[in-house]
């Protein structure tokens, strides 16, 4: 009861019982064991790289609704493409990363875009229908290559979004330090997935990867049973247990991640394209910031012949610095000073702000919301990656409503 009491501030016996919100399991997507669970829950697939396998499902951590893969292995409650049945359907498709992909989810849970836009006369009796064609790690021309495809299909769009910057920095810089080539999907993903195609995988990565797999199974089953407890000394052997596969869990994420892996053989049967040695960071930097814009102006010039409105949005992300402040609570869960991802963005992201210009003189409309959170005092932020707590997504769901509604108005009327 003592141990309890200095744990939660309560006593055992006159609390309620419930879920023990103080024990942080490892998500079903968490970032640590991102290797193992990407050669779980993707497929390689011919154009994109890779898409969620058929059986992966994701949410918003605070949402109660399940996002399950698609017959393409997009997360989406439609299967595509999705064909209109009448002349007042209007389809808005979302393209990107994780970011975008999230954007997407919290869209169809709260229509903040969609509300936005039927304040103007053109959208008032149309039936707007918002489409996920974001995927997690995606970066351009990942988004390039899935438009493409999907219009080839028959996928009509009446207005596109496209939010990026985070992917194609980070991941694009990691990409290089590997000695990948930058434009090739993102390694973290794609390598272990080239392993199992290439049956590379030794006998100690498959014993790892049981052994991860079986404590993430027993930390479940232990936090449900801690949660059923009924005795003060049931609790506190249920979270000394909890605490020991913790520990457990961690050693062999550690131990997983560290192995080293060669995905770029010529002559394995799936293999990536790479430099010779990694770029150095003028011309890394370049190469992805030229990629980047190039990608923004096809999907442009594609969707501008048939008279469909294209948004590039560049997504705000903790490590490029604004003059947003973090409190200290946010800190702790934002900033990591050892992220992979911080040398990247903060390199990265003034290149491709650098490219705004040329690309608004060629016609492509760019929402810039790298400093949309800058007045936000609350907690924005849910990882030290890049995505947004439930607060965070309304902010930058509406910051984007707000600016495409205004650029739409200094428009012509939409077809």
């Amino acid at each position: 009861m003592g141990f309890y009491y200095l744990r939660t501030g309560k006593f055992f016996y006159s609390t309620n019982q419930g879920e023990d919100k103080s024990i942080a399991l490892p998500p079903e997507n968490d970032s640590g064991d991102r290797a193992l669970n990407n050669s779980i829950s993707h497929r390689l697939h011919p154009y994109f790289g890779f898409v969620y396998d058929t059986h992966t499902t994701r949410r918003l951590q605070f949402s109660n609704v399940n996002y399950s893969a698609n017959n393409f292995g997009i997360l989406s409650p439609y299967a595509y493409p999705v064909k209109k049945t009448n002349n007042e359907q209007y389809i808005i498709g979302i393209f990107g990363g994780s970011v975008g992909m999230y954007f997407g989810f919290y869209e169809l849970e709260n229509h903040v875009l969609v509300n936005a836009l039927k304040r103007l006369p053109y959208f008032q009796n149309k039936q707007i229908i918002v489409l996920p064609f974001a995927n997690g790690a995606y970066k351009q021309p990942q988004q390039l290559l899935a438009l493409n495809y999907f219009i080839s299909l028959g996928q009509e769009f009446d207005m596109v979004i496209n939010i990026d910057g985070f992917n194609e920095t980070a991941l694009a810089y990691l990409n290089n330090k590997s000695g990948t080539e930058i434009s090739m999907p993102n390694l973290e993903i794609l390598g272990p997935m080239i392993d199992l195609a290439n049956r590379n995988l030794a006998l100690n990565e498959l014993d790892l990867t049981l052994e991860i797999l079986k404590l993430k199974q027993e930390l479940k089953e232990t936090s449900g049973n801690l949660n059923k407890c009924r005795m003060a000394t049931c609790y506190t052997l249920r979270w000394m247990q909890i605490e020991y596969l913790l520990s457990q869990y961690r050693k062999k994420l550690e131990t997983f991640s560290g192995l080293k892996r060669d995905y770029k053989q010529s002559d394995s049967l799936v293999h990536l394209d790479a430099h010779d040695g990694p770029l150095n960071d003028q011309d890394a930097l370049r190469e992805m910031a030229d990629v980047w814009a190039k990608s923004a102006l096809a999907m442009n010039d594609l969707l501008s012949k048939k008279q469909i409105p294209y948004f590039e949005v560049i997504q705000p992300n903790q490590y490029y610095a604004t003059a947003r402040k973090f409190s200290e609570a946010e800190k702790k869960i934002a900033l990591n000073s050892s992220s992979r991802y911080a040398e990247g963005v903060s390199k990265g992201y003034p290149k491709l702000i650098a490219k705004i210009g040329d690309l608004q003189k060629s016609g492509v409309k760019i929402i810039n919301a790298v400093n949309a959170f800058d007045d936000v005092r609350d907690v924005l932020y849910e990882d030290d990656c890049c995505h947004y707590n439930k607060v965070g997504n309304e902010v930058f769901a509406n910051f984007i409503a707000r600016n495409i509604v205004m650029l739409l108005n200094t428009e012509p009327a939409p077809k």
